[in-house]
């Protein structure tokens, strides 16, 4: 038997093997299972790094957890620079200092940028789940959403940039004119003008809003959304763990009970099941840690162990099993035992595959941390 990991949202098609934690099973015990998040979004169940994961909620804006919200994006399809010659103003200017003449003169230059650019405006929109099979791996998805009352602008834009420049030379009289100076006066943007619009309404629907690959859609500090992930699945397996152990101890003493009822009927010469045996009752407490929640079975109790007879156990216990006295008393019992014996080696073996599920994923995870600082080195020494 190789049982699978065990996903409680999946009951029958996960797991190979009669899972021990099955809901109504035959101790009662409750399955516990922590609701996690990663890196801001929706909570959701995260049980392995090595599955894919859907996106349902994105941790960068504008997307609201409120619902749908506004879209715009543009995208620039055409640029060119235009440059004529500077315009002079007060070419030839002459000043007089005693004996230094200064002859000056100031040129202003223009430049005309005209901009072309794709613009979408929506009154709402909403990005569609997206799946990555791989999880912190290159594969890239594209990225939909569903837009309403969109429409498409293509628009023409003119920056116009100025310079002014100050030229002068100083000579004595008498003299040529020496070395020529500058000195900007001043520049920057002077206008900005919208040329031209036109614009159509598009249809609602499906749009393609970009793409992305898995790390990206994790934020900017991808090796907190690591940790987040890799903590939930410490603290899912981590339950796991803990339900399969206490599902093991309550098959235990199931099986001590049962051998109690077995030497009973096998030692009594009646086999009417009317004899009393010493029950102990199985109860177990759950609580809360840092890596989830835990338990302990609990013995200090009033009725932790009572005395009943061997019919009035099995028939509350087994589902109406009694024994009437007959040669088959002693087969019947040890039915029972060998259901509980296979219950108690199904969950065993659940529990070890879970522990060896952690063990292999957080080992995964610093696979993972690895790769990501070869990768973030390699960038550094490039830039």
């Amino acid at each position: 038997m190789e049982p699978l990991y065990f996903n409680p949202l999946d009951l029958h098609n996960n797991f190979i093997g009669t899972n021990p934690l099955e809901p109504n099973g035959p101790t009662g015990i409750s399955i516990r299972t922590t609701l996690v998040t990663i890196s801001g979004n929706l909570s959701c169940y995260d049980p392995s790094l090595y599955q894919s994961y859907t996106f349902f909620s994105y941790p960068f804006a504008p997307y609201s957890y409120n619902g749908p919200t506004t879209y715009f994006k543009s995208t620039l399809i055409g640029s060119n620079v235009n440059v004529p010659p500077p315009t002079v103003v007060g070419a030839g200017q002459t000043q007089i200092f005693d004996l230094v003449v200064q002859n000056y003169s100031t040129q202003i230059f223009y430049s005309y940028q005209f901009s072309t650019f794709f613009s979408t405006y929506a009154a709402s929109y909403q990005i569609d789940p997206v799946t990555f099979s791989v999880r912190f791996g290159t594969e890239l998805q594209t990225l939909y959403g569903s837009t309403s009352l969109a429409t498409d602008v293509i628009a023409l834009y003119e920056n116009v940039y100025t310079e002014q420049i100050y030229w002068y030379d100083l000579q004595t009289k008498g003299y040529p004119p020496g070395d020529k100076y500058s000195s900007l006066l001043g520049s920057g943007l002077y206008e900005s003008l919208l040329v031209n619009t036109v614009s159509h309404t598009r249809q609602a629907g499906l749009t393609i809003l970009g793409s992305s690959t898995f790390v990206s859609m994790l934020g900017s500090n991808v090796y907190s959304a690591l940790l987040d992930t890799t903590n939930s699945v410490v603290i899912y397996q981590n339950e796991q763990i803990s339900s399969y152990y206490s599902q093991s101890l309550s098959y235990q003493i199931n099986i001590v009970n049962l051998t109690a009822a077995l030497n009973s009927v096998s030692t009594n010469s009646g086999n009417d099941g009317s004899e009393d045996i010493t029950i102990t009752v199985f109860s177990w407490h759950w609580e809360t840690s840092p890596n989830g929640w835990t338990g302990s079975q609990v013995t200090a109790f009033d009725g932790y162990t009572y005395k009943e007879t061997v019919n009035s156990y099995l028939y509350f216990t087994y589902g109406g099993t009694v024994i009437y006295g007959t040669g088959v008393a002693t087969t019947q019992v040890q039915a029972l035992l060998s259901v509980q014996n296979n219950n108690l080696a199904n969950s065993q073996t659940f529990l070890n595959n879970a522990v060896t599920t952690l063990q292999s994923q957080v080992s995964l995870a610093g696979q993972i941390i690895t790769a990501l600082a070869s990768g973030m080195e390699t960038l550094i020494n490039n830039i």
